[in-house]
């Protein structure tokens, strides 16, 4: 598998004309691709992968942390359903299983 697209839904927190503060209701549905490449080149996931709770930690981490750079405005929410991240550490190992 050369990458993986995880959806995800932005909910605006505040106006970006005026920064007030907008309804719950505002979400949008989006989808970010992850390549191979770039997942390799983040750090070393091998020994993040031998500790369950390390891995989470750092897939959280990577997943939404390269959301908000390359997807998001500052002041918007990311939300990434457990399925998702679940599907994306799946594709980590599944790279591993193939290197």
């Amino acid at each position: 598998m050369k990458s993986v697209t995880v959806d995800y839904r932005v909910k605006k927190v505040e106006c970006e004309c005026c920064g007030q503060e907008l309804p719950n209701e505002t979400f949008t549905e989006r989808k970010f691709e992850f390549s191979r490449q770039d997942v390799l080149e983040y750090g070393d996931w091998q020994d993040v992968m031998e500790n369950e709770e390390d891995f989470d930690h750092h897939v959280c981490e990577y997943v939404y942390g390269t959301i908000s750079f390359f997807a998001a405005g500052f002041f918007d929410k990311i939300i990434v359903t457990p399925k998702e991240i679940r599907k994306f550490k799946q594709f980590i190992s599944e790279i591993f299983k193939t290197s």
